[in-house]
């Protein structure tokens, strides 16, 4: 009974008020970090890798560190070949110290899936085979997005 009579109630009011005013559309430019049409693809700058630069500290612990050498011509990631794994594959070298020009072993949390490290193995995970998708190659580029976090 209770709810009928809110159910009456609210489609008198409706009848009474109309309906409620369309809003305006929001432009594409308004919407996300990058304030440019939905439909575009930001394109970062090209920038050359010289090497030169010093392989940049890491800011914490979490953090994810960036590839210090050119990886534009090596070829596309596949399900059956990742070239990373050359060298960065040396399950016996976590945790040990390295000689200047060894590469850094991939960690331990790159063998299993999270969350459990209970099946460690000598295989990468697959949700980590795909090295690009968090390191990136150390640049001196303009970000594509600002960082309002970073003026403070």
């Amino acid at each position: 009974m209770r709810k009928s009579a809110v159910a009456t109630v609210s489609a008198l009011v409706f009848l009474i008020a109309g309906p409620l005013p369309a809003a305006d559309p929001i432009p594409d430019s308004d919407l996300g970090l990058s304030r440019t049409s939905v439909f575009d693809t930001p394109v970062p700058d090209a920038y050359d890798y010289d090497g030169s630069a010093p392989v940049l500290p890491a800011m914490s612990v979490d953090e994810v560190p960036v590839i210090p050498h050119e990886i534009r011509d090596f070829e596309k990631i596949t399900v059956g070949r990742n070239r990373c794994l050359r060298c960065h594959l040396v399950p016996e070298m976590i945790d040990k110290p390295l000689e200047e020009g060894d590469a850094t072993p991939m960690p331990a949390n790159h063998y299993f899936r999270l969350p459990s490290a209970a099946d460690v193995t000598a295989q990468v995970d697959g949700g980590r085979w795909v090295c690009t998708q968090c390191h990136v190659a150390q640049a001196d580029t303009a970000p594509l997005v600002g960082n309002t976090a970073l003026d403070d």
